[in-house]
């Protein structure tokens, strides 16, 4: 049996069925039907029907149905659907009917109550008074395909390829339909800001796995899906999918994963993402570690999709063995490693301890265009001319050249891209009418002290104020905490963004990537939203974390548990103890870590730098 949503994928399938069967075919006396269908697998069994004692009640645009649950459970239920099409585009009787059942289903009275067999009987009435009523006598048919998922009965084995769409870009009237079931099935637990967030990650795979294993697979049945690898390590969003149990009641083993990151199978089709597979088995308790076949690629070329099987094991990929468990909490991300490796890390683990430190994300504008610019020249001791930066926007944002400016709230700019380990670039500016307790200034005393900021965000030509009054979160978050907040007003700013100190590090790379700032030219720095920062006030201190978060045992840590964004929970999980000036080793750390930004562009002098400060945090972490 098949199920897809796509119509081309189901036609596929159905080809590919009639080429595997090849010869088989010509031995057949009677049709047969290709049993792949046209539906939603999930949202079928979840709401496309109700039970009563004995049927099944079936809703579509034209009438609700009613069919005897027998038909299913003997297995007929194709065949007699098949029998009311052909009736029905011939005109037949009811009488008629009757007799075709009798002929070509002859076991069926013996399936049937009398009761259910009336039942049936109204059924065909219904499908021929649409017909008669100019209908289309296509219902048999929809009903056989859209609600084929209804007349499953469990199996020993599925396979699928679930389809991978986050919960913020299924659309609204879906995922309004499945809403409550995250909760039924126990995959969404957050609560406050990050449920109203909507958890980015949570992507409709992981409601459709608990589906499909808990409808369709029988206990000690086995699930093979192709999986987003994300799921096994991404903080937040793979958490209910890494629970492994079926409304928390139902336990199901992970049996055995396949990532396919480094190999891109999919990349010869333009298609490159994180591919894994996993094998789960129902009705068996989880237990870890997990074997992790991690697979690469033996050479750089591109692995085409007509090349067979074996001559993509033997030539071109290799795996390596690895071993995978929860870092922290049963649900939390996987950590992936060798046994001497896991070793180690299991040193560094923050085993329950308050943090000591807290990192926050950078400004998020979520209207980069407009408040991105790019700094021109001085035409007064407060006056700059710049042009904003359209380039950074998906919409259409009209371009402003040499617009004159006021200084005040006019910052140097770091994004991800600008920062690397131990230093920085600086391409843009950003506008941050805020005073430095991280308080956006009001209107009034924009308009007063830079009129021509205020007249850049309002002036009606721009057609900025209509863009600012959309974005997401000045809707859904700033005006839930101030209705009178100006449409300029930011997300994730505070206090802590002015701090004399920043450590800040990449969200987006492969290890960590950090470096100290402070000003520039006496302009404070401001990090944008790909850009994590911990606000800090002495500047050893801040050398300190940085030479710690730069170390290679971290990167290696980090990278064991973190599936793509280095985000703050990684001051969560590692143990790093507080700066102390009375500690002589935190202050050596810190010296190294001065020293490595000073001579960053210097190869040979970084790398020794780097080789005792590796040595002085391995010491810290393993032995704290």
């Amino acid at each position: 049996r098949g199920y897809d949503l796509n119509p081309l994928a189901v036609i596929c399938a159905r080809a590919n069925y009639i080429i595997a069967l090849g010869e088989l075919l010509s031995e057949c006396e009677e049709p047969i039907e290709i049993p792949v269908y046209l539906c939603d697998a999930m949202l079928t069994i979840l709401e496309g029907y109700e039970e009563s004692k004995d049927c099944y009640i079936i809703p579509t645009k034209a009438e609700i149905f009613v069919l005897p649950k027998k038909l299913i459970d003997v297995k007929v239920i194709n065949n007699v659907l098949d029998i009311v099409n052909d009736s029905i585009h011939r005109g037949i009787s009811l009488e008629i009917f009757e007799l075709q059942l009798k002929k070509r289903i002859p076991e069926l009275s013996q399936y049937l109550s009398e009761k259910e067999y009336e039942v049936l009987k109204e059924f065909y009435l219904s499908m021929k008074a649409l017909n008669e009523r100019n209908l289309d006598g296509v219902w048999a048919n929809v009903i056989k395909n859209a609600f084929a998922p209804v007349f499953q009965r469990k199996v020993d084995y599925i396979i699928g390829n679930p389809p991978w769409i986050d919960w913020q870009n299924l659309p609204e009237k879906y995922r309004e339909s499945i809403q409550k079931y995250w909760y039924d099935y126990r995959v969404f637990d957050h609560k406050g800001q990050k449920a109203q967030l909507g958890s980015a990650h949570d992507d409709i795979s992981v409601l459709m796995t608990y589906v499909i294993m808990d409808n369709f697979l029988k206990d000690d049945g086995r699930l093979a899906f192709v999986i987003n690898q994300n799921l096994l390590q991404a903080s937040g969003g793979g958490d209910g999918f890494r629970k492994f149990a079926i409304k928390e009641k139902i336990p199901v083993c992970v049996k055995s994963v396949n990532d396919f990151v480094e190999v891109e199978p999919f990349k010869d089709l333009g298609v490159i993402n994180k591919t894994a597979t996993i094998v789960l088995q129902k009705n068996e308790t989880n237990t870890y570690p997990v074997l992790y076949k991690k697979w690469h690629k033996c050479n750089k070329k591109v692995i085409s999709s007509t090349e067979s099987k074996e001559e993509v094991l033997n030539k071109q990929i290799g795996c390596e063995k690895l071993y995978a468990s929860p870092i922290n909490e049963y649900n939390s991300p996987w950590m992936i490693a060798t046994v001497a490796q896991k070793e180690i890390f299991n040193k560094m683990i923050n085993k329950g301890f308050k943090p000591a430190y807290r990192a926050r994300k950078g400004v998020d504008t979520s209207a980069n265009a407009i408040f991105w610019v790019k700094e021109k020249k001085k035409v007064k001791s407060n006056l700059i001319l710049v042009d904003n930066s359209p380039e950074n926007s998906r919409k259409e944002i009209s371009r402003i050249m040499n617009f004159p400016l006021e200084m005040d709230y006019v910052y140097p700019l770091l994004r991800g891209k600008d920062v690397k380990k131990w230093g920085y670039s600086l391409e843009y500016s950003i506008l941050l009418p805020y005073t430095n307790d991280g308080k956006v200034v009001d209107k009034d005393k924009l308009i007063t002290t830079c009129p021509n900021m205020f007249d850049y965000f309002f002036m009606e030509s721009h057609g900025f104020c209509p863009v600012l009054k959309e974005r997401a979160t000045y809707k859904k978050f700033i005006l839930r905490q101030n209705e009178h907040a100006p449409e300029y007003s930011l997300y994730n700013i505070g206090e802590y963004t002015f701090s004399s100190y920043k450590v800040i590090w990449k969200a987006l790379a492969k290890g960590v990537e950090a470096v100290t700032i402070s000003n520039k030219n006496n302009r404070m720095l401001i990090p944008d939203h790909n850009l994590l920062m911990v606000p800090l006030e002495d500047e050893m201190e801040a050398y300190y974390l940085t030479g710690i978060l730069n170390s290679d045992i971290v990167s290696e840590f980090v990278n064991s548990y973190v599936a793509w964004f280095i985000s703050s929970h990684i001051l969560e999980r590692i143990n790093i103890p507080k700066y102390s000036e009375n500690d002589r080793l935190h202050i050596e750390i810190a010296e190294l870590s001065k020293e490595a930004h000073l001579v960053a562009e210097k190869k040979i002098e970084l790398e020794e730098v780097e080789k005792k400060l590796n040595r002085k945090v391995s010491d810290l972490l393993l032995n704290n």
